[in-house]
């Protein structure tokens, strides 16, 4: 393994196909004329007093899947997708989530993936999934409108020559706070109701 000095530690993944490294995920805020306005780091097992498997989240490097930035339709609150674990692991992006395992996945741990949800006074909330197992979760926005409150989310699942059922490579939803789900059943019908909400409040 290289040592992860610039750029050498690309090569990493010559050796190890589902090579990444977890790593801070801040958000930067730009006025429209491209001067940065504040940056907002999302908790991380970094911070003091951080709990080391819950109300945190990251991102991994040199992964550029996850992240997608989508607002809630109310307007209100900023929705991403990562992965919940400490900055500094290993393999973290291809791992198997805890309840969905495919035990031909050669990254011999596990983490849930997630959604961080932030509003205007830079509040988090985190809401854990097992969803996308073996892969990484890519986008989710949250549909609170007309007294709903659930998300969609996109991503890729597997990674091992045997995917577990309930791996999703669609959109699916989910519809509370903060506690994992027993694996996502992601349907084609589930997957255009998603788009059909979508659209319906994309045009009014």
């Amino acid at each position: 393994m290289n040592d992860g000095s610039f750029p050498l530690v690309w090569n990493n993944d010559l050796v190890d196909g589902s090579f990444g490294i977890t790593s801070k995920i801040f958000l930067d805020q730009y006025a429209p004329a491209g001067v940065l306005v504040n940056s907002l780091e999302v908790p991380n097992s970094s911070q003091k007093g951080a709990p080391p498997k819950k109300d945190q989240m990251v991102t991994s490097f040199s992964s550029k899947s996850e992240l997608a930035l989508n607002l809630s339709l109310d307007g209100n609150y900023l929705t991403f997708m990562g992965y919940v674990s400490a900055i500094d692991n290993l393999d973290v992006s291809n791992s198997n989530a805890p309840v969905v395992v495919d035990p031909t996945n050669p990254v011999g741990v596990s983490y849930y993936r997630a959604v961080a949800q932030v509003d205007y006074h830079g509040k988090f909330r985190f809401t854990a999934t097992n969803a996308y197992s073996g892969n990484n979760g890519r986008a989710a926005i949250q549909n609170n409108a007309n007294e709903t409150n659930f998300f969609y989310t996109a991503g890729n699942a597997g990674n091992g020559s045997a995917p577990a059922a309930g791996q999703c490579n669609c959109r699916s939803w989910r519809s509370d706070y903060g506690f994992p789900d027993q694996g996502t059943k992601c349907t084609a019908a589930r997957a255009a109701y998603a788009r059909r909400q979508l659209q319906r409040h994309a045009t009014g």
